[in-house]
């Protein structure tokens, strides 16, 4: 069998001729101190494990006890480049590769297997919730959505077989029914379209409905993206021209495409190059993992030191470069000091913020859904200002009521290849799908009686109902001090804390269905990473909506073309709240 290993660390790698599968010995370690970061302190670069019957193993070890990702293969020779799902340094956190011995391309695509692979599939299954504990499970090929229900059957975590799980996010962020267009680049495009109905259950979204306004975009004809299917060492830079001039021809003949959309596994490779040469966002395989993962992510960046959130910045800028990835965010009309983690603390996020508060725009408006004529002019003006002034990549709001605003932020006539995502509500298809049938979701709101008059919204936005059997609505408002969100007073935190993880406890112990939790309000991230650690589940809220978004427009530094992007000196700009006001907004506050 050939080396899967980094080329660098082939030298190490010999045969084991008992199991078919490579042995390491004396693994080297990472090359340069600067690398060993990127990779999350792997304390051994690889190391491979004896298989369980009927499936190979390939796993990153992590000293930081990270929680992994377990990549399901198709049992093939195939040499993947960085950047595919199937290559161990794709991903910022350790994961584990399991080769399905028998399950081969055709019966991805022909959504067919055997009953011995079928029995391998659910073996590796197990063996990576089981015995290794994985924090998700995806696939290394796009058609194994085919088998998403057969492994979540069998699976105690989150499966997300397809990036395509996120069609639904993203059409709600660029609101395809206004107008514009999603490219679907795809390397089995009449595959995918057979698939129509089995993505409509399980993505809630209809690919080939024109109301969609996906455009479908065929990539079979692209010199050397057949490598994998054929099983050899793929080109990359022969399928990076191929990718550039088929995104480029189709922007060019199709008016409208604001955004570009991976449907396969082993394209991620070249979203960089695709950002670059368009300008327009790429989601791919790698995003979708990413999102996911992020349900545990790490959070130790919330508690910077201040002297080196803040500054000093550079403003030295490169020519000929894009600007980095920004997220601009409309504020209330609300003055109280953030925590770090609520979305308007800028310490809550690894790329640039910038703020725009809107005067008065209160809490009772969102909540009621009604702004007055007055609110709306600058509304719209708070919009330009992030947009023109700032140049931010994405927009989002520190109040999930916003979600209300979602179409009158889209339909804004500088809102063009910008996502908008007001609420972590667009993410409900997404880890709806994930959870899988007989599993729920916790969404944790600071009023239930207030998210209700939003079913009809939720529905036109997520395409799903409030009354989805997959939902289980989590009411905060008798947590005490937790009150202060709907008053419109402060929060204290570290009062609040213990409420909001003893709700969560409960709720898992009382419903052990309850498979992930989503916070709907923005002032619930604070308390992401305690509930995380009280039940093990993963937990979505706005700053991991907010990241997937902004992602889509970020140069990857781990593959692909690198160094087209500025690159963001870590400081955030010091913000005070309406710093950035004129005298007449200031004169309009109602704070």
């Amino acid at each position: 069998m050939a080396s899967l290993l980094p080329s660098w660390m082939c030298r190490c790698a010999n045969p084991d001729t008992t199991t078919g599968v490579e042995s390491v010995e004396d693994p080297p370690q990472w090359p340069a101190d600067k690398e060993k970061k990127q990779h999350l302190l792997y304390d051994r670069p690889v190391e491979l494990h004896k298989p369980k019957p009927g499936v190979e193993i390939r796993v990153h070890e992590c000293a930081s006890n990270c929680k992994h990702l377990g990549v399901l293969r198709v049992d093939s020779t195939y040499q993947p480049p960085k950047g595919d799902v199937r290559h161990p340094d794709t991903f910022i956190y350790p994961s584990l590769h399991v080769v399905v011995k028998g399950l081969t391309y055709a019966m991805c695509i022909n959504r067919t297997l055997t009953p011995e692979v079928e029995k391998n599939l659910i073996e590796a299954v197990k063996y990576m919730c089981t015995d290794k504990k994985v924090a998700g499970i995806t696939g290394c090929c796009g058609l194994s959505l085919s088998f998403q229900s057969l492994i979540q059957k069998h699976s105690s975590v989150p499966v997300f077989m397809s990036s395509m799980m996120h069609l639904g996010a993203i059409r709600c962020a660029f609101g395809c029914p206004s107008g514009k267009k999603i490219a679907v680049m795809s390397g089995h495009l009449n595959s995918v379209k057979n698939m129509r109905q089995l993505i409509i259950d399980e993505c809630a979204v209809d690919i080939l409905d024109p109301a969609s306004h996906f455009v479908h975009v065929d990539c079979r004809d692209i010199p050397g993206l057949d490598a994998a299917a054929r099983g050899v060492a793929v080109d990359p830079l022969v399928v990076t021209v191929g990718m550039i001039a088929k995104a480029c021809k189709v922007i060019r003949e199709i008016n409208g495409v604001q955004a570009i959309f991976l449907d396969h596994h082993d394209l991620p490779p070249y979203s960089d190059a695709l950002r670059a040469a368009t300008g327009l966002p790429v989601f791919d395989a790698v995003t979708n993992c990413d999102f996911f993962m992020s349900g545990h992510q790490c959070t130790a960046h919330w508690y910077t030191p201040e002297e080196k959130l803040y500054g000093p910045r550079s403003d030295e800028k490169k020519p000929n470069l894009y600007e980095g990835a920004s997220l601009g965010v409309m504020r209330l009309d609300y003055n109280y000091p953030p925590a770090p983690g609520d979305i308007d603390h800028p310490a809550s996020y690894k790329y640039p913020v910038h703020y725009k508060v809107v005067p008065g725009l209160t809490f009772g408006m969102c909540q009621a859904n009604a702004m007055t004529d007055d609110v709306r002019r600058r509304w719209k003006e708070s919009l330009d200002y992030l947009l023109n002034v700032k140049k931010v990549s994405g927009i989002t709001g520190d109040c999930g009521f916003m979600m209300f605003f979602q179409d009158l932020a889209r339909s804004h006539e500088n809102v063009g290849k910008n996502p908008v995502f007001m609420s972590s509500l667009a993410h409900l298809p997404a880890v709806r799908c994930a959870v899988g049938p007989g599993k729920k979701i916790a969404i944790f709101t600071a009023n239930a009686s207030t998210l209700l008059p939003m079913a009809d919204l939720i529905k036109q936005e997520c395409w799903l109902s409030l009354d989805d059997e997959r939902l289980m609505i989590v009411d905060c408002m008798d947590v005490a001090g937790f009150e202060a969100v709907a008053l419109g007073l402060k929060v204290d935190v570290e009062k609040v804390k213990p409420g909001i993880v003893a709700k969560a406890v409960k709720i898992q112990r009382d419903n052990p269905d309850v498979a992930a939790i989503l916070f709907e309000c923005t002032e619930l991230p604070p308390y992401a990473a305690a509930v995380r650690g009280a039940t093990g589940l993963p937990v979505y809220d706005a700053n991991t909506n907010c990241n997937f978004y902004i992602q889509g427009f970020a140069d990857n530094p781990r593959f692909g073309v690198n160094k087209w992007q500025h690159e963001w000196d870590g400081h955030q700009e010091r913000y005070t709240f309406g710093q950035e006001l004129t005298s007449e907004e200031r004169a309009a506050l109602v704070t």
